[in-house]
């Protein structure tokens, strides 16, 4: 996915110098490796019995193979990324410089094993290049979805990626919340650093985007990793997963809301969020999930437009007829993620799904997720995903959806 034009991609390291020729490093240069730049090396401890990791690196092994000479500083942050193994006269190993950029996903990375990272994760099928071309233009050209990779330049291969997609909402002053999706490092390089680099650099982003918190659903094995990134134990992940994704795709354009499930009770209708609804008790139904603050009504007009045109998320109310004025009894959000995995798939995510304490009782939550499922398998989703408390993952069994994984947030300082 794109990165935001406030965010430069950093330079990679340069090639070594040829044997006994030792080039001047520039003033910015890193101390370990000459023109390297803005982006601090990464290191490798390999021994030459593990053939994995050694396979993985030969290319910039054959060229960096030797101990770096550096600071105590730098020697430091080397103990502290990845641990410096023996001594190689004694045992074989060896410490190697190995050149990694991170940046933003690019067509090129078809050919660079991307898709291949992404199977350690799950399913991917099959992908063309014109299709994944097309994908990446869609991310590219997306300014709230940021799809990150980190390259062995050594071997011209990704061995990590991940994924931020920035959701915007109306609770906390109409503020923007970032999920992180997607996280892998190649097998032959974890318990090395890389995916804490992947993560701080998406919660960096997410800062930068104005996001006021960050989530990631992940499984209980992964739970200390992230709580070291600086994430808590907040909720449970529920999904659905669909048997198959509908005949026709829809690409992106308008979702009918016509109900196929359980009817709107008599006297109700479901429908879009409309400009009009700021004038409506829409602000007030969604105090009663979290924290509103104070909307100006251009900026909720503003809001509202972009995510229309995003055509990525929908808002669903569910309004009692026949007051004056209008009153609104239901809401919930779906944010449709696009992905590489399940032949380039989609992903739903359920969110800020309130009933109205006055109306609560009367199966209007059912009803809501309900449509949401459909449109999000109109959609061409493959699955549906939400976060809720304990309490209400007994609700969410009853809607269809399962315990899968674990949500974990980050909140970020207000300044």
């Amino acid at each position: 996915m794109s990165a935001s034009s406030s965010t430069s991609s950093p330079a990679a390291c340069a090639p070594p110098a040829p044997a006994g020729k030792r080039a001047a490093p520039p003033a910015d240069a890193c101390p370990l490796c000459a023109g390297h730049g803005t982006l601090s090396p990464l290191y490798a401890t390999a021994k030459r019995r593990t053939s994995t990791l050694a396979q993985h690196l030969r290319p910039s092994l054959q060229a960096t193979a030797g101990r770096a000479t550096a600071a105590p500083a730098e020697r430091a942050q080397l103990r502290r990324l990845i641990p410096v193994g023996a001594d190689p006269d004694t045992d074989g190993s060896y410490v190697a410089v190995v050149p990694l950029k991170l940046r933003p996903l690019e067509e090129a990375d078809f050919g660079r094993d991307f898709l291949a990272v992404l199977s350690q994760l799950t399913d991917v099928g099959t992908v063309s290049q014109a299709f994944f071309n097309e994908r990446a233009q869609q991310l590219r050209d997306d300014p709230l979805s940021h799809m990150l990779v980190v390259e062995d330049l050594g071997r011209g291969r990704v061995c990590a990626a991940g994924t931020l997609v920035v959701e915007p909402k109306f609770i906390h002053q109409a503020g923007l919340a970032g999920h992180i999706e997607d996280v892998v490092v190649d097998t032959g390089l974890r318990r090395r650093g890389l995916g804490r680099l992947v993560v701080k650099k998406l919660q960096r982003l997410a800062r930068e985007a104005g996001c006021y918190k960050v989530i990631v659903d992940c499984s209980e094995e992964n739970v200390p990793f992230y709580t070291s990134c600086g994430f808590t134990r907040k909720e449970v992940c529920m999904a659905l997963y669909f048997d198959r994704r509908p005949a026709a795709e829809l690409p992106g354009g308008p979702l009918s809301l016509v109900p196929q499930a359980r009817p709107v009770p008599a006297g109700h209708q479901l429908r879009f969020v409309r400009p009009e609804d700021y004038n409506s008790n829409f602000l007030a139904l969604l105090s009663q999930l979290s924290a509103v603050g104070e909307l100006p009504q251009p900026f909720f007009l503003d809001r509202l437009r972009s995510i229309e045109r995003s055509k990525r998320e929908y808002m669903v109310v569910i309004e009692a007829l026949g007051s004056s004025p209008t009153k609104l009894v239901a809401a919930a959000t779906l944010l449709v993620e696009y992905k590489f995995i399940h032949e380039a798939g989609k992903c739903g995510h359920i969110e800020d799904v309130v009933v109205d304490s006055s109306a609560r009782g009367l199966g209007l939550g059912k009803i809501i997720i309900r449509r949401l499922v459909e449109l999000a398998h109109e959609a061409g989703c493959y699955k549906v995903i939400l976060d809720c408390s304990e309490k209400n993952v007994a609700f969410y069994n009853r809607c269809g959806f399962t315990q899968n994984e674990v949500c974990m947030a980050h909140y970020f300082d207000k300044k």
